[in-house]
């Protein structure tokens, strides 16, 4: 033995050397035909992407990462498997909705009947809480990737400040105010009469 050299001991585990050598052997006692169909099921999902807000279809991406290395791996348990089949079904009822152009235009309605309301049909702090709300809404408005969600509490914090008006006056056939009508009238009357002069 030459001077300074010391001898070693060497364990080698078999199925990690398989599984660094690129072995695609896997157990045949899994079953990961549940593994498979959600795979299949989140992948199917890729065409509707744009309807969710990135965060949301990341941590998808990432589920479906996880769930192929597990089917591929020569390492992975049955427990694995299961585990990681309640991952995915998880990410994917977690997937949060961007809102839509109907929800958006539903909250543009409601905003612009917020814009209409006047001061003196509402106390003091009923008009602060339909500013709030309109601020509130405004902002939503103006954000990216909103969701569904935000749109239907900016639609109701700004429905019942505008519900809040002390001399409201009855509801049309349409369902809409008829002083909200009336104030529309009068826009309609003053945009007319500038297009005259």
């Amino acid at each position: 033995m030459a001077l300074g050299a010391q001898n070693a001991r060497l364990r080698v585990d078999w199925d990690s050397l398989d599984y660094i050598n690129g072995s695609t052997d896997i157990d045949s006692s899994l079953d990961l035909e549940e593994l498979q169909k959600a795979i299949e099921k989140a992948e199917k999902l890729e065409s509707k992407k744009s309807a969710y807000t990135p965060f949301s279809w990341k941590v998808l991406t990432e589920s479906i990462k996880t769930a192929k290395e597990i089917k591929a791996s020569s390492l992975a348990t049955q427990e694995m498997a299961d585990s990681q089949v309640k991952a995915m079904e998880a990410s994917i009822d977690a997937l949060v909705k961007v809102a839509d152009d109907s929800t958006l235009s539903n909250l543009s309605s409601v905003l612009m009947e917020a814009y209409l309301a006047e001061e003196s049909d509402y106390s003091i702090n009923a008009w602060k809480e339909l500013e709030r709300a309109r601020t509130f809404a405004e902002g939503i408005q103006e954000a990216d990737h909103v969701t569904e969600g935000m749109v239907k509490q900016a639609v109701l914090s700004l429905t019942a400040a505008i519900d809040r008006t002390g001399g409201g006056s009855g509801k049309d056939e349409d369902g809409l105010s008829t002083s909200v009508l009336e104030r529309l009238i009068r826009l309609a009357e003053k945009e007319t009469e500038g297009n005259y002069t």
